[in-house]
């Protein structure tokens, strides 16, 4: 269902017009807030009910990252003295389509409800910047959390991904893709709690119109589904596969599929031909090897579903038998790469950016992807190798 954001943002701020700042007089505190500057906002109207500022609301803090044509930050509010994160995007970059691009991505982020999924609580639309005020999680990134450990279980491992598979299952109820599940997106809320975990980024997040109604090619290399590189049409089930990327590098600290040639990289995707080591897998349960291995299946009709993944015996299973199976060789891989410097970030090699100047889906490495020779899927369906 769409969203009409004027009528949505206004509605609830009048809804909640018993939690306004008083110091402010004219924004509540538990929705959305917008500053209406500007004949073509995207998100002002006639109406003009909000006048006020960001900075007259926040004083901004330390800086998280800083890119070309966007920053996070953490931003305080000045009444509560509570700490958010805000996004800050540079207008003068931004067209119809960069617009519109935004205008989804609020929409899906306004539609979800989910204790692990990052809430956005306001948009200030103002006139040279756009600002996206989201919940903080200060807590670091998930791999560098496990890699920090001195002891590490598989039932911690099956405790984060029964969340990973709650809250996907949540936004493919609603028949959201989010697109881009990779380590670098699944944050700690802080620095006391090792599964209090929240999904961010839907950047590249889409609602279906019906199964199998996406086409863009999106997402990050080493975790981007087959039936995208292979320029198929595809639906919620890519995000089931980066799951399992995801799964498979939390119990083993490396990930499945590996090159540093893009193409072969993509070739091995597309083939199924992941990494099996032995050494590795004879520490880790029959039932976590068979839920992973699920998950990594080409034809996206028979991977498995977050709904049958949740009843899945190793979600069953009993902590204590779980906590005999020690993943220290995990946090030693991790801690490996980490201390090369081999980042399992890829943002710098996407196969597609979200590029911040326009607001487009380009390409990167698209020659790699149409270098991929026609894959016959059935006869390598099962294929491992091992290094």
């Amino acid at each position: 269902m769409s969203v009409n954001y004027q009528d949505f943002l206004i509605d609830n701020a009048l809804e909640h017009e018993h939690g306004r700042d008083k110091s402010f007089g004219r924004i509540c505190s538990f929705c959305s807030c917008v500053s209406n500057y500007g004949k073509k906002s995207f998100l002002s109207s006639s109406k003009s009910v909000f006048r006020i500022r960001f900075s007259e609301k926040y004083n901004l803090g330390k800086t998280f990252s800083s890119g070309a044509f966007s920053t996070v930050a953490i931003a305080t509010e000045k009444y509560s003295q509570i700490d958010y994160a805000v996004k800050m995007y540079t207008k003068k970059f931004f067209d119809l389509d960069d617009v519109n691009a935004l205008k989804n991505e609020i929409e899906i982020l306004h539609s979800l409800n989910h204790p692990h999924i990052i809430k956005l609580f306001s948009v200030y639309d103002e006139p040279e910047t756009y600002f996206l005020v989201t919940e903080l999680a200060n807590g670091g990134e998930l791999f560098d959390r496990i890699a920090s450990k001195h002891k590490y279980t598989e039932k911690e491992a099956r405790d984060i991904s029964r969340i990973m598979f709650d809250v996907v299952g949540y936004c493919h109820s609603k028949r959201i893709a989010h697109r881009d599940l990779k380590p670098e997106n699944f944050l700690l809320a802080s620095k006391d709690n090792d599964v209090d975990i929240k999904l961010a980024d839907f950047g590249f997040a889409k609602r279906l119109s019906y199964p199998s109604s996406l086409t863009t090619l999106c997402g990050s290399p080493y975790f981007v589904a087959p039936e995208i590189l292979l320029r198929k049409r595809y639906g919620v089930q890519v995000d089931m596969w980066s799951l399992g990327i995801i799964i498979y590098t939390i119990l083993t600290g490396y990930l499945p599929f590996q090159d540093d040639d893009r193409t072969v990289l993509y070739g091995k995707i597309c083939k199924g031909k992941y990494i099996l080591r032995d050494e590795d897998w004879r520490n880790i349960s029959t039932d976590a090897n068979n839920l992973v291995f699920s998950l990594l299946v080409l034809n996206p009709e028979k991977r498995l579903s977050a709904v049958k993944g949740l009843k899945h015996k190793w979600f069953e299973n009993n902590k204590e038998t779980l906590q005999t199976f020690d993943l220290k060789r995990a946090t030693s891989n991790l801690k490996r790469i980490k201390r090369k410097k081999l980042t399992l970030k890829s943002v710098g090699y996407s196969v597609m950016f979200l590029n911040l100047k326009t607001r487009k889906r380009l390409s990167l490495g698209i020659d790699s992807i149409q270098n991929i020779s026609k894959i016959d899927e059935e006869e390598d369906s099962d294929m491992r190798y091992t290094i």
